[in-house]
């Protein structure tokens, strides 16, 4: 017999269809939205003997796919940063004159680093600040040659890798940044020479380009 109709909610049927009166089938196909339509023969019809059109087990399915898609983004998200693959400050090298000109070198660091840089002063008073450290850790000079890489190789050697980075000379530590001579063995550079290069008034000897930089780990 017929049963009282049921409450919409949001515009979504909450009744289950099995069988219309005299045990005829409610839809003549699987569409929900063509029930209007005049039902078929039994043998062309489909037995729907359990169906639940957009009702509350949808709107349950829906909150769970939305859950689910929320900690996919996030766990995605954490994977990059993990592996470091997300935005991070990976340093930057600038030249001699570009550190001095940003006053990431004083004039006093440029005679400590002249000094190492030429073997020696001709001032015999002077005394060069102390590298400190000795020798570069292995973090750090890891962290150097993947800003080189990224910066001066990755765009014309994708495949390039840290591998192939050398830093051949380090001059010490000035006002936080590193001085350093980095090669690769990817690209073919013409270097220039110059006999006498003067930078902040201060003289450094046979100075190559490219060659020494100043690498920042927190650029200024």
């Amino acid at each position: 017999m017929p049963r009282i109709a049921r409450k919409d909610l949001d515009g979504r049927y909450f009744h289950v269809m099995v069988q219309g009166i005299g045990k005829e089938f409610v839809f003549p196909d699987d569409h929900p939205t063509r029930h209007n339509r005049k039902p078929t023969s039994r043998n062309h019809s489909i037995n729907y003997s359990t169906r639940l059109v957009y009702g509350k087990n949808q709107i349950r399915h829906e909150i769970v796919l939305k859950k689910i898609i929320s900690f996919g983004v996030f766990l995605i998200m954490a994977v990059s940063l993990f592996f470091g693959c997300g935005p991070e400050n990976k340093g930057h090298f600038y030249s001699l004159k570009e550190a001095y000109d940003k006053g990431l070198l004083t004039q006093d660091e440029l005679k400590s680093l002249a000094y190492y840089y030429n073997d020696g002063s001709d001032d015999e008073d002077f005394v060069p600040k102390l590298k400190v450290p000795e020798i570069l850790s292995n973090d750090t000079e890891k962290r150097i040659k993947e800003t080189y890489l990224s910066d001066k190789v990755k765009k014309d050697y994708p495949n390039a890798t840290i591998s192939g980075i050398r830093i051949i000379e380090y001059y010490g530590v000035y006002n936080d940044c590193i001085a350093v001579f980095v090669v690769d063995e990817y690209r073919v550079i013409d270097v220039r020479i110059e006999p006498e290069c003067m930078v902040g008034d201060v003289l450094f000897r046979d100075f190559t380009f490219p060659g020494l930089e100043i690498w920042c780990e927190n650029p200024k």
